[in-house]
């Protein structure tokens, strides 16, 4: 069976989303590592691909939230930790998805991205706290 070579919009979007995924690493590895400013990465990605400006900062934001929740969750785990808690900023911003689930607690085990363990969607503000038991003796 003979193959199709791919469309021109096919490959050239390809080689986009390669070099996306590589500035997108090295700028998220920037802003978090050496503390630079998240908006020259947003910028720089709206550079890429001429986009507005809300579109490379919802992205870059998203990012930098998955990151962070990830790394959180490891730390909780190397600590001993078991569970988590999932908060939203509860203002009028926060969707019903996240209302739902804010103020439950979740197995670290059992963390899904978009689930129960931010971010959930594209923007999501919400955060996860360990869940610490203390018994007295």
């Amino acid at each position: 069976k003979p193959t199709r070579p791919p469309s021109w919009s096919c490959s050239t979007l390809c080689k986009f989303k390669g070099k996306l995924l590589v500035d997108l690493e090295q700028g998220l590895f920037n802003v978090i590592v050496a503390g630079k400013p998240s908006v020259d990465l947003v910028r720089e990605i709206q550079g890429i691909f001429g986009s507005e400006y809300y579109i490379a900062k919802r992205l870059v934001h998203t990012e930098i939230a998955y990151i962070q929740t990830q790394s959180s969750l490891e730390r909780y785990k190397r600590s001993g930790l078991s569970e988590y808690k999932y908060f939203t900023l509860r203002d009028e911003k926060v969707c019903e998805d996240c209302k739902e689930i804010d103020g439950k607690v979740f197995k670290i085990d059992e963390a899904k991205v978009g689930v129960n363990c931010p971010p959930t969607h594209p923007n999501c503000r919400c955060f996860i706290s360990p869940v610490i038991n203390i018994t007295k003796k």
